[in-house]
């Protein structure tokens, strides 16, 4: 399959999982409900099932661990020991690498989908689910772990806001079963009165410009600090700084288009604590976003947990916008979503997953 036909094909996996997904919460009957949504979950993992070698580590990292632990009854795995007991539950069915990757993928899909589920009657889901999409899915073949812990914990954001520590401590720890990165989002919970509820918005801000200098001054204030934490020694190889400080229009051009018109809708956003708590988490990610591109490339991976809000903000920006007959706003907004896609999966070949393909070829 060639660059064009990659484009294409992920282009059309991506729009029918979108209108499945938008039909499956349109649709009256409780059974074409359950159709839509079974489609929108089981085609982009089948897809994601059916591919062979794509994803920058699926030969370096993921297909090695498992033959590892399928060859070698004793092999200790350094993975998060959710993703080695789905390995291990695959390889007792007699199954192939192709069935873990699905269920991987099925989670992540599944978590996301229910997510998006929660603000049907505040956006349109499969408009949300196309963000997903363009936006993260390609990034899922590379990040496995990482993706299906995401998505767990966007799932989970729900139980923040309706203040039940029970329920998000336990998707919480679902999560770093894949991932221990996940935990990054559990101080959420307790920060909530600072970033979900619009009466604290000067201690936000306080804090926001506070993390920006740390992020500026990292070698001189952070990593001494990190660095001399003895679990994380192991990370020590991340956490040092791998750039030296300089703004670069990049972190400006992938943070701007999706921050600008949350400050337009501001006081919509207040009306909403979900909505607002999701835009506080933007911020965030945002100014993650800025490290990677100023000191540590691998806080990249962190920012994820806070970008992928962007899914609920998108489509809410775009319906909001079009009540204020400002629609071109949200156009311009999903059109520069969809030259993300472009650019960096096609142009600069983010993942490594073009051109797709498959099992069977």
């Amino acid at each position: 399959m060639d660059f064009y036909s990659s484009m294409i094909f992920y282009g059309t996996i991506s729009l029918l999982t979108a209108l499945n997904a938008e039909c499956s919460v349109r649709s009256r009957d409780i059974r074409a409900q359950g159709f839509f949504a079974c489609n929108a979950v089981l085609i982009p993992s089948l897809t994601a099932g059916f591919r062979y070698g794509i994803g920058t580590d699926y030969l370096l990292v993921y297909y090695p661990e498992f033959l590892n632990l399928q060859n070698h009854i004793h092999y200790r795995s350094r993975m998060e020991p959710g993703f080695v007991l789905l390995n291990r539950f695959v390889i007792a069915l007699g199954c192939g690498f192709p069935v873990l990757l699905f269920l991987v993928s099925f989670l992540t899909i599944l978590f996301v989908f229910l997510g998006l589920k929660q603000y049907r009657k505040k956006l349109s889901v499969g408009l949300g689910m196309l963000v997903f999409m363009l936006l993260y899915y390609q990034l899922s073949f590379d990040i496995m772990r990482q993706a299906a812990a995401m998505s767990i914990e966007f799932y989970a954001l729900k139980y923040v806001t309706s203040r039940k520590l029970f329920r998000f401590s336990a998707l919480t720890a679902f999560a770093c079963c894949f991932h221990l990165s996940a935990l990054i989002l559990f101080p959420v919970y307790f920060a909530h009165f600072l970033y979900g509820k619009p009466k604290y918005q000067a201690p936000a801000m306080i804090s926001y410009a506070a993390l920006i200098f740390l992020v500026l001054n990292y070698n001189r204030i952070l990593y001494p600090i990190v660095g001399g934490i003895g679990s994380l020694r192991y990370y020590s190889g991340y956490l040092r700084a791998t750039k030296s400080f300089s703004f670069s229009i990049g972190v400006f051009a992938r943070t701007v288009p999706f921050l600008l018109p949350g400050f337009l809708l501001r006081r919509e956003l207040k009306r909403d604590s979900r909505m607002f708590l999701l835009f506080n988490l933007l911020i965030m990610g945002c100014i993650f976003r800025l490290m990677a591109y100023t000191t540590i490339y691998f806080t990249e991976r962190i920012a994820y947990y806070f970008l992928i809000p962007q899914i609920v903000l998108v489509p809410t920006y775009c319906r909001r916008l079009k009540e204020r007959k400002k629609t071109w706003i949200g156009i311009a907004v999903f059109a520069f979503v969809f030259f993300l896609w472009i650019y960096d999966y096609f142009v600069m070949g983010s993942c490594q997953t073009v051109p797709y393909q498959s099992i069977f070829h």
